[in-house]
Order: C-alpha cells, then structure tokens, then sequence
C-alpha cells in the first residue's frame, strides 16, 4: 500500500495550479531525474540522487513533480518528504522522518499516535534505531528538500546510517540544494543540474498568469516581454514578477 507523507505547509505547493505557472521547460529536467530514479543500476539498496541550481531555478517544484508522478507513487511503496534547513542537522531531519512514520510502524513500541519527538526527548541511537526498523524491508522515496551547508561526508553518512541498513533494493534519497559542493558530496548517481528557463519558457509563465498575448494591449505587451527577458532564466521570478504586474496592468 502506498504511503505518501507531505508535510502540510507543503501540500498547497504541490497543486496542479502552480504546477501549470512554472512547469514550462522544465520536461528535460524531469525527463533527466527519472532516468536517474529508475534507469541507474546500483550495487547498493540505497542510492543517493541530487537535484542543484540556484536559489529560485525550480528545484523544489522538479522534486515535488517526482514525488507525485505516477510512475514514482507507484514503484516506491513509502515517499515522505522532509525540509533541510541553511545549517545541516542530523537529529533535526531524523525526528522529522520518525514523527512522519511514526503513526503507522511504532504503535508496537509503545508511543502514542499523537506523540511527537523532539532532540531532547530522544537519543540519536534511539531515534535511529527506531527510523531503521519502521523502514525496514520497504522501498522507500525520502527528498531532503533545500539542503544546505553540510560541514562533513561523516555527517551525511550519520544521516543515513539508519536508512542504509534498513533500505531494500531500489530505494533512494532525493536532495535539492543550491550548493553545488553538497550536491556533488552527496549524490551516488549523476548530479541533476537545473539549467535556468529560456526566455519563450519564461514568456510562457508570464502569459499563463497576465493572460495570452492577444488579450493583452500593445504596449504593455512589450513591457512584459521586456521584463520577461531580465529573468535570467529563474521561473520563480517570472512567477513572483507576472503576478505583481497583474495586479496593475497600466503602463504607468
């Protein structure tokens, strides 16, 4: 059976209806990361892919495109999602996976449903021992969203410590980051590069949120178009920029 755990401040981001403002040149990229999910052969039963670009490139939203595609829901059994955050933390992301699965796999151990944890309720072997058995033999999907600063490769491993041992073949962890050192210390298969959106992509995003070309006046049409092209490839600024227009659609 499968099991989808989105936090909720995620679930809105996730709608069809942003999907369809940025999705625009973004096929080859997810085209890209799939191959990477499904095609790679590993010796491993867990393999590590990384998503970078900078801040604003769409890394979020290719990674939730993959957490929800059909092909993905289908082949993972469990998929959960987890925020990272500027400085890497080990006992913050493990409680994160632990209050997520928690409901389903630790009721035999005698936590509440409605218990969460924190670092100072827990012990790290504890936690990860715990995290190792509720995973272990299913093929699980985890993304580390926005994954900053990491000081060590023994502080990823630490990390992964429990879901190494209790990962069967095939699953695999998903990070986004804007740092291109994280995503190269990281990743077990090719590092995925989100290249910025070319200008008729960018275009694109603008007229799904002002309106098509032919609704629009002449002149505010070249102000747009104009705007548009200063983007520098980001879908996230063309969103944030077409949305800001729309709500003062005047030369002035």
């Amino acid at each position: 059976v499968d099991r989808s755990i989105v936090p909720p401040e995620d679930e809105s981001d996730a709608s069809e209806n942003r999907y369809a403002e940025v999705a625009h040149g973004m096929q080859r990229n997810l085209e890209e990361a799939l191959h990477e999910l499904l095609g790679v052969e590993v010796e491993d039963n867990l393999s590590v892919c990384s998503i970078f670009g900078l801040t604003g490139a769409g890394k979020t939203t290719l990674g939730q495109f993959l957490y929800n595609n059909s092909v993905v829901v289908h082949y993972w059994e469990i998929r959960i999602w987890i925020h990272a955050s500027s400085n890497f933390d080990v006992h913050n992301l493990s409680c994160q996976i632990f209050n997520l699965v928690r409901v389903d796999h630790f009721e035999h151990l005698g936590i509440t449903s409605n218990m969460e944890v924190n670092g100072s309720q827990y012990q790290k072997t504890q936690l990860q021992s715990s995290i190792q058995m509720a995973l272990s033999g299913r093929r699980f999907f985890i993304v580390v969203d926005d994954m900053g600063t990491c000081d060590s490769k023994d502080e990823w491993e630490n990390f992964l410590a429990p879901l190494s041992k209790s990962a069967v073949h095939g699953s695999v962890v998903l990070v986004t980051t804007h740092l291109p050192r994280v995503a190269a210390m990281v990743a077990t298969t090719e590092v995925i590069k989100m290249e910025g959106l070319d200008f008729e992509d960018r275009w694109k995003i603008f007229q799904d949120i002002l309106g098509p070309e032919d609704h629009l006046p002449m002149d505010l049409l070249e102000i747009g178009r104009h705007i548009a092209g200063k983007m520098h490839g980001s879908p996230m600024a063309a969103r944030i920029v077409a949305k800001l227009l729309k709500t003062k659609l005047t030369v002035q």
